[in-house]
């Protein structure tokens, strides 16, 4: 009796530690683990060339007024809420110069067009790792853009227009640079602000899914 006993409980632990470690392989396994989780996403290409040396200075949520204190750019702009994009800066050189717009992803145009406060925009569906999603191209030279909304699939690193002028109507007269905005779902949206900081929900931030 006393073996059979001894016997029982040296299986209850042996089947304990097996549960333990297979628990431990479960949690350290590539489907579990965080930063195999963010690896498998799939890297976008920049739409900037250079953007290594490109200063980011109004990135994905930040609130902005037209206060200084509360605005990276200089001089301030106009507009007040949480920033829906990512504002990709140019190079000191480029100020006079063309500078290519490239997409980011592949899919069909669904907007071209002049919108207030933006200028020239291009808007694109695309489906950024399982999430179907408009990608919003701002600040660019009208008579640039070289897409139209129709059917056709336009690959990534694809040229789609310039950057409009600096502080003329092209760039909804403000400086030279690029609003790069996710929102989610294919409908067409030309937030570049909310208001309430809720509704950032509805946008992606770009800046994670854009290549090193």
């Amino acid at each position: 009796m006393h073996k059979e006993i001894k016997l029982l409980v040296l299986a209850i632990i042996l089947i304990g530690i097996s549960s333990l470690w297979l628990l431990n392989r479960g949690m350290d396994s590539p489907i579990n683990s965080p930063m195999q989780a963010s690896k498998s996403a799939s890297l976008l290409p920049w739409p900037l060339e250079k953007s290594d040396e490109r200063q980011k200075l109004l990135k994905f949520g930040m609130y902005v007024t037209p206060d200084p204190a509360t605005n990276p750019i200089s001089p301030p702009e106009r507009f007040t809420g949480y920033h829906t994009g990512l504002d990709i800066e140019i190079l000191p050189e480029e100020k006079e110069s063309s500078v290519p717009v490239k997409t980011i992803c592949e899919g069909k145009i669904l907007f071209t067009g002049t919108i207030e406060g933006y200028g020239g925009v291009v808007i694109q569906e695309c489906n950024i790792n399982n999430q179907l999603s408009s990608v919003l191209y701002g600040h660019l030279k009208p008579s640039s853009i070289a897409v139209s909304q129709n059917n056709e699939t336009i690959k990534p690193s694809s040229a789609i227009a310039e950057l409009g002028d600096d502080r003329t109507e092209e760039t909804g007269n403000t400086r030279k640079h690029l609003h790069l905005g996710i929102h989610k779902g294919n409908h067409i949206e030309f937030l570049g602000y909310v208001t309430d900081e809720k509704d950032l929900q509805d946008f992606i931030d770009p800046l994670p899914l854009l290549q090193d």
